[in-house]
């Protein structure tokens, strides 16, 4: 699995020559960082459930400047847990809003998601995907911290007990529900 995170920032105030985003530990690395300022990375694990990647512009972004980030990071695979998204933070963010996009069906199944934190968003067109294939991906936007969304185990139907389907016997070794 592969995790794509995109950021849109904007300088209110001051200058940008940093800019640390707090990770789960299941996002691994190596990170691919796209901007259209060059950039140099660095990882550092904070603790068992976090790191923070350092991402250092070449050119200063001054105030009112805006830069474009996408990252993408493999995923670690968990084990025992369900897949959820992963909660990637910056660490100085001083406003804004934060939208995540999950997929509503996987190999012709529907996934349901348990939600933390978000509620139903509207993605600005400037962030929709530029693919010409639809997708069937529902957007959220994020309002508290922390937030979580997860798969949801599919639910199956208990199994009726037997005697719970009448039976009509036609011979000795066969019966049939009716």
């Amino acid at each position: 699995m592969v995790d794509n995170y995109r950021c849109q920032l904007t300088v209110e105030d001051g200058n940008l020559d940093i800019l640390r985003l707090q990770l789960p530990n299941n996002c691994i690395g190596p990170f691919d960082v796209q901007s259209a300022i060059p950039v140099t990375t660095e990882f550092a694990t904070l603790n068992d459930q976090t790191g923070s990647l350092s991402i250092r512009f070449a050119t200063t972004v001054a105030k009112s400047g805006s830069v474009d980030l996408r990252i993408r990071s493999p995923l670690k695979p968990s084990t025992g847990t369900q897949v959820s998204v992963p909660a990637i933070t910056l660490e100085s963010l001083a406003g804004g809003h934060r939208y995540i996009g999950v997929p509503e069906s996987a190999d012709s199944q529907v996934i349901t998601w348990a939600e933390m934190g978000v509620r139903p968003g509207i993605l600005p067109p400037k962030f929709r995907p530029a693919s010409a294939a639809p997708t069937s991906t529902r957007y959220l936007e994020i309002v508290s911290d922390p937030f979580q969304v997860a798969i949801r185990p599919p639910v199956t139907p208990k199994l009726l007990r037997k005697s719970a389907w009448p039976t009509r016997r036609l011979s000795p070794a066969t019966s049939v529900r009716s």
